[in-house]
């Protein structure tokens, strides 16, 4: 008796007329769409770029000690994001922060969700869920390390993540997939004069993935479910700077390379901030590697709200869910 799935002839179906890719690469794809969704709207307009900034949304452990010094602070940031060919997604970040004796702690909380709609793929799909928590600590580690003056600081951070992805046709699942992960990773902020840094990340995250797969069975058509389990790990590096060339004038540039299994990636990130009323309203602008970006800041005393719009930024979604546009809303408040 054999059996086959019917993800894969539908697969087989597709790719008879086109170049698609396949349903592994397409986890591939998605493993590094999500290590690149913006913290905030403000570094989402700024290019992306965010493991060297100071008083930015960042995803750099270092950084959450390295700018105005502040008791507490918490930040909502909304996303969404559009693909041509595939399901809309929604991404929703809350974040918190308080000051410690010794450095700062942040816990972070993301989710992402969708409706149901098609792909390259002649596939629905659907984001059920993909919720994570994170723990970041951060602090001054030396000052007047290399030169007077200068400041180092260094940070670490862990999470924990879980998602489910369903693939149906005609209204019936014929692909489930869910994964549990965690994340560690470790990063630093030098600041070797007033206005210049120097940053860089790394992060280590492992899932397990459990894809259960609708079985054709060619002797009589009946249908039943198979289960298949997997790990996969991912290394990510990120190096960067930022520098305020004039008093209202900040410029940013990252580079990030991933390594996932087989797949190796290297991306680029370059993003300006220009304050049009000095520490009230700025403008932003960049490069995500693969699309351009654009956003506006509006700022207070103790607080301010962001948006922002990025275009493909997410390049290797492309040949599975088509280009896409994000649009990024965020609030925060520091005391």
């Amino acid at each position: 008796m054999k059996k086959i799935t019917a993800l894969a002839v539908i697969l087989a179906a597709v790719l008879a007329v086109a170049n698609v890719c396949p349903a592994a690469e397409f986890g591939i794809a998605l493993s590094i769409m999500t290590a690149n969704v913006p913290p905030g709207a403000d570094v989402a307009g700024m290019g992306n770029c965010w493991v060297a900034l100071p008083n930015f949304s960042t995803n750099n452990p270092a950084n959450i000690a390295s700018g105005d010094q502040i008791r507490f602070g918490a930040s909502y940031s909304y996303s969404f994001i559009m693909f041509k060919r595939g399901p809309n997604l929604n991404v929703h970040i809350g974040s918190a922060s308080v000051a410690l004796p010794k450095g700062v702690l942040q816990i972070n909380f993301s989710g992402a969700n969708s409706g149901s709609a098609g792909t390259a793929m002649d596939l629905d799909a659907k984001f059920a869920y993909t919720p994570t928590i994170e723990l970041m600590y951060g602090l001054r580690a030396f000052e007047n390390l290399l030169r007077d003056g200068d400041k180092l600081f260094l940070g670490a951070g862990g999470s924990l993540s879980m998602s489910k992805l369903n693939f149906s046709s005609a209204g019936e699942n014929v692909f489930i997939s869910r994964s549990r992960g965690f994340q560690v990773k470790t990063g630093f902020l030098y600041q070797p004069v007033s206005g210049l840094n120097f940053g860089g990340m790394y992060a280590y995250s492992r899932e397990r993935n459990d894809d259960r797969e609708l079985l054709v069975n060619e002797d009589d058509g009946s249908l039943s479910w198979a289960g298949k389990r997997s790990n996969s790990d991912m290394h990510q590096i990120r190096l960067g700077a930022s520098y305020q060339i004039l008093p209202r004038l900040l410029l940013a540039a990252d580079y990030q390379h991933l390594n996932i299994g087989h797949v190796k990636r290297d991306k680029y990130f370059i993003g300006a901030e220009l304050q049009v009323v000095k520490d009230v309203l700025c403008v932003y602008g960049g490069w995500a590697n693969s699309g351009p970006t654009a956003g506006i800041g509006a700022y207070w005393k103790w607080g301010g709200v962001n948006v922002a719009y990025a275009n493909n930024i997410f390049k290797d979604m492309n040949p599975h869910l088509g280009r896409s546009q994000m649009v990024s809303a965020m609030a925060w408040i520091n005391y």
